[in-house]
């Protein structure tokens, strides 16, 4: 490292590297390069290599990309804190009966219902169970395309264990549980059914 000013350049090294980036500073030649400490790259991508055009700009991106790092801890740190409060509180949200669904497929839409048949506090039971068409199809649909309603009395499947999982949106908690597409959603469209394509 080649500094003009030695106690300024090291206070920055020095937060880069509480936040976990080393930072190499050339003032001779107006470069600053920060790397990952804990890579697990052999050879790791620089979060940033620039040449810049004074010590001003250099300084200034510095502390911007501190402040961005700190700012993306204290939301991650925020988000845990959010997550462990959930967990503690959580009341299970799905009740014995309730049918849910997913949604999957690509170039064509795939419906999968699932009843609800045991709640414990941090997990649920489920079994697949069939679907069949809706009684009134809209018109103009695509001959390859259908609604589609859940059918309850017809299991497909013997019970499926899935515990809670809790995620943090916009600092709102969700508790959900995971499908093999992503997640499970509730049923709520009654006599309607949901859209079904087997073609795009």
């Amino acid at each position: 490292m080649i500094t003009k000013n030695p106690s300024k350049m090291k206070q920055l090294i020095e937060k880069c590297e509480a936040l976990g980036y080393r930072l190499t500073i050339d003032e001779e030649r107006l470069i600053a390069i920060a790397v990952k400490i804990k890579s697990k790259a052999r050879f790791p991508k620089p979060e940033f290599k620039y040449r810049f055009r004074g010590i001003e700009q250099m300084t200034e991106y510095i502390n911007q990309f501190i402040l961005n790092k700190e700012n993306i801890l204290a939301d991650r740190i925020q988000r845990k804190e959010i997550i462990k409060k959930t967990k503690e509180q959580m009341e299970n949200p799905y009740r014995i009966g309730q049918i849910l669904y997913d949604s999957w497929g690509w170039e064509q839409t795939n419906i999968d219902f699932y009843k609800v048949v045991e709640t414990a506090k941090k997990s649920i039971k489920i079994q697949k169970i069939a679907s069949k068409y809706a009684k009134y199809q809209p018109t103009g649909n695509s001959p390859m395309s259908a609604y589609v309603v859940p059918d309850s009395d017809s299991v497909i499947s013997e019970p499926i264990q899935k515990r809670l999982v809790v995620s943090v949106y916009n600092n709102t908690p969700r508790v959900y549980i995971k499908s093999n597409h992503g997640s499970f959603s509730e049923y709520t469209y009654g006599d309607k059914g949901i859209y079904e394509s087997w073609y795009a």
